[in-house]
């Protein structure tokens, strides 16, 4: 679509916008798809503003009545409650912001090498048959993340949250020794654990994160997938 002018001032309206996000994490919100988005729809339509729903539902509007205070409630509780951001916001960021850039630049360019295509902010899912069982090939480009000592913990005793159950599923040929390697980086580094149900993920202790941050997950036996946001 085209405009013979400029059209008049939008609003675009989410749970929350910059100003209002980095209330709540206080950090930088540029990672948070709708902030990004705007800056995009900005570049194209200056007029435009980004409002959050608690701008809106901050409105005094005396003649509103019950209506409007269960909106107020509504808003808050639901649509731009500050612990449900924080969550997302943990689950949406990629290795590169848990980690230093040098870290992440060798651990990007081996995962290159070993994937032959794929970055960490994607992550990148290897077939274990292409790998020949060679273990080695994957612990080291995971130990480039764990021996970050700039922002990993690096005394922290976690204990593993995989039951010897799943473990067995995954002790068979001709992906055994894959597994076990990963599983002997837990037991190698104190600051790594293995956690999971049925398919696992190698999580490391983090200093801005009390769950850690999976570097790994596997997907069934086979088929293991690297970086990915978190």
């Amino acid at each position: 679509m085209s405009y013979s002018r400029s059209p008049g001032p939008l609003a675009y309206l989410t749970p929350f916008n910059r100003a209002r996000a980095e209330r709540v994490i206080r950090e930088d919100a540029a990672t948070l798809s709708t902030v990004r988005a705007f800056d995009e729809f900005h570049l194209a339509f200056d007029r435009s503003r980004h409002l959050s729903g608690l701008d809106v539902a901050d409105v005094d509007w005396e003649d509103g009545g019950a209506i409007w205070s269960q909106h107020h409630a509504y808003v808050r509780e639901h649509m731009a409650n500050g612990d449900n951001l924080r969550g997302a916001m943990e689950r949406n960021r990629s290795l590169r912001e848990f980690f230093s850039a040098e870290a992440v630049k060798a651990f990007d360019d081996a995962l290159l090498g070993l994937s032959r295509g794929g970055r960490c902010d994607d992550g990148v899912t290897i077939e274990l048959a292409k790998l020949g069982g060679n273990a080695s090939e994957l612990t080291w480009i995971l130990e480039i993340l764990i021996q970050d000592g700039e922002h990993v913990v690096p005394r922290r005793d976690r204990k593993d949250r995989f039951d010897e159950e799943s473990r067995e599923r995954l002790r068979k040929p001709p992906y055994r020794e894959i597994h076990e390697a990963m599983f002997a980086l837990a037991r190698e580094y104190p600051h790594v654990w293995v956690q999971g149900t049925r398919d696992y993920g190698l999580r490391v202790a983090h200093k801005r994160t009390s769950g850690g941050v999976s570097i790994v997950t596997s997907q069934g036996v086979d088929r293991p997938k690297i970086g990915g946001r978190r």
